[in-house]
């Protein structure tokens, strides 16, 4: 059945971000390399990189939705820069979309923003909401959770 004049069309996010990275350890932490930015892996997924890792160049999926990745300043911590591809102002929210190497990468924000095609930005990751997975199975890397964790 069509949609009726007054029906409404609800707003629905955008899908989740799947990004590939290059795993690096650096002494006992592990670092996602971007297109020649670095993010820290977080601590809880130490054991299961150690078991993953099989050195330099190991390959890695990062998997974020867009609401966990929010426009950041200079200087902030774990910050990856790029560029304006997209911005759609969807009322209720913006959707932007961030070039960073051959990657495009959308972010969703509460109304107010405004960007210009090409514009530099920053952007930064909520790391506790950050999923990894193997780029060959398709199979989620799962962090390590405490003890008492059931």
């Amino acid at each position: 059945m069509p949609d009726s004049p007054t029906s409404s069309k609800t707003y629905t996010s955008p899908p989740m971000n799947f990004i590939k990275a290059t795993l690096i350890r650096e002494k006992n932490n592990y670092t996602a390399k971007l297109y020649n930015q670095k993010l820290k892996i977080p601590e809880n997924y130490k054991d299961s990189m150690e078991k993953f890792y099989t050195g330099d160049g190991t390959e890695i999926m990062l998997g974020i939705r867009p609401i966990y990745i929010y426009i950041s300043k200079p200087g902030e911590n774990q910050i990856i820069s790029g560029e304006v591809y997209v911005f759609e102002d969807v009322g209720e929210s913006g959707i932007l979309t961030v070039q960073i190497g051959d990657a495009l990468i959308r972010v969703e924000l509460s109304p107010g923003y405004s960007f210009k095609l090409g514009e530099k930005v920053n952007i930064t990751f909520d790391l506790e909401k950050i999923l990894i997975f193997n780029p060959t199975t398709g199979e989620r890397i799962k962090p390590n959770y405490s003890k008492s964790a059931k």
